[in-house]
């Protein structure tokens, strides 16, 4: 038979209240039932985000590539928004360890964000975390001397985190 107790718990009122903020001052106090009651989360769904994360972040048709030369420093992009970045980078000093360093840049001063170290006559390939790139700012990278670095990369999501789904992907 099923029993429906009152809760008295004030934090889980006041969860309640900062969630459900039209709901302060109303209602009755919090209820349990020994009665199971299966619950289907379809906020994914109903939000328009089926698209699993790992393929969300899939490169594409309109990637952008970025070839940076020995010595040199490129900038990748300025749009604001979040990026997935590949990488393969190559050591051709067969005697000194190089690095790549990526960093963020606002024309005035930039800070390094990441740090790709390449031990001699070597190659590496990887994924950089997700970077977000703030209004006015620039996505750059900087090759070592004796080192190539090839990039592509995607924006994922736009400066408000609203996800940019893989050119050609219709939501189902």
């Amino acid at each position: 038979m099923a029993q429906i107790v009152p809760v008295t718990s004030e934090s889980l009122e006041a969860q309640i209240r900062n969630l459900l903020p039209s709901q302060r001052g109303f209602g009755e106090d919090l209820q349990a039932s020994n009665v199971i009651m299966p619950i289907i989360d379809l906020t994914a769904t109903a939000e328009g985000a089926n698209l699993r994360q790992d393929l969300q972040k899939s490169l594409d048709i309109n990637v952008s590539n970025q070839r940076i030369s020995a010595g040199t420093t490129e900038s990748l992009t300025s749009t604001p928004g979040f990026y997935q970045v590949t990488f393969a980078a190559t050591n051709t000093n067969a005697t000194v360890a190089k690095n790549v360093v990526v960093k963020l840049t606002d024309g005035l001063s930039s800070k390094d964000i990441h740090y790709i170290n390449l031990a001699p006559a070597a190659a590496v390939n990887g994924i950089l975390p997700i970077i977000y790139v703030e209004a006015g700012n620039t996505l750059q990278v900087t090759s070592g001397s004796n080192t190539t670095t090839d990039t592509a990369f995607r924006q994922i999501a736009d400066n408000s985190g609203n996800l940019v789904n893989p050119q050609g992907f219709v939501q189902q």
